[in-house]
């Protein structure tokens, strides 16, 4: 598994019964998930990314 992966599903953002849909997707690839459930975990990798940029970008600052 990848962390970032396991650090965003189970982070305090999803739901049990959003993480048991991701976990039956995981398990089984020709599952579907809603695509409300889609655009949320975009955003929260997205939000993840841009966390992870300012963090590199105060580093920089810094040194």
């Amino acid at each position: 598994d990848i962390p970032i992966v396991n650090e965003l599903i189970y982070s305090e953002l999803f739901t049990f019964a959003e993480l048991k849909e991701i976990t039956s997707f995981y398990n089984d690839i020709t599952a579907t998930l809603p695509l409300n459930l889609i655009i949320k975990i975009l955003l929260v990798i997205e939000n993840k990314k841009y966390e992870l940029l300012n963090r590199i970008e105060e580093i920089g600052i810094k040194c």
